[in-house]
């Protein structure tokens, strides 16, 4: 069963994504101080930069297609 998202999970998988993939999340950084609408769209950034980096690890380690 999936764990419900937090603000520090999520900035624990993207400091492993940035890590493992290079990616510029650095402007991520101070999400809990943001106003609501830069925290929202901090979270919809978040959310795409995680499911492009599944969609990768999927790819990588040869697992589903797309179709």
């Amino acid at each position: 069963m999936l764990q419900p998202l937090t603000t520090e999970t999520v900035l624990e998988a993207l400091t492993a994504l940035h890590a493992r993939y290079g990616l510029a999340i650095d402007q991520l950084a101070d999400i809990r101080q943001a106003e609501p609408k830069e925290r929202d769209e901090a979270w919809l950034l978040a959310g795409r930069v995680l499911a492009q980096a599944a969609g990768r690890e999927e790819k990588l380690s040869g697992g589903l297609s797309e179709s």
